[in-house]
């Protein structure tokens, strides 16, 4: 019997590399999830992504913008959120 994929919603920091690593990982099936949505703070990575994407860029009103975030991953019915953020700084 098989499992259902469980609903990953991933959240990309400004450098799409490690957003890239999971993307080829999913697509040659090395990882058992669906992807509804992914979510960044900084204008979409270069390329296709062929998935939906939201951008929400922090304001003043960071409690605003941390709502919005929520509220996507919400109606996207995520279960589990994987950060693809690079901590190096170049």
């Amino acid at each position: 019997m098989c499992q259902p994929k469980p609903k990953v919603g991933i959240l990309v920091s400004q450098y799409d590399h490690c957003l890239v690593d999971v993307l080829q990982r999913f697509r040659r099936g090395e990882l058992a999830i669906d992807v509804p949505v992914i979510v960044s703070n900084h204008r979409q990575p270069s390329g296709e992504l062929e998935l939906p994407f939201s951008c929400f860029p922090v304001s003043g009103e960071k409690f605003k913008q941390e709502q919005q975030v929520l509220d996507v991953l919400h109606t996207a019915e995520v279960e589990l959120v994987v950060m693809a953020h690079d901590t190096c700084r170049y």
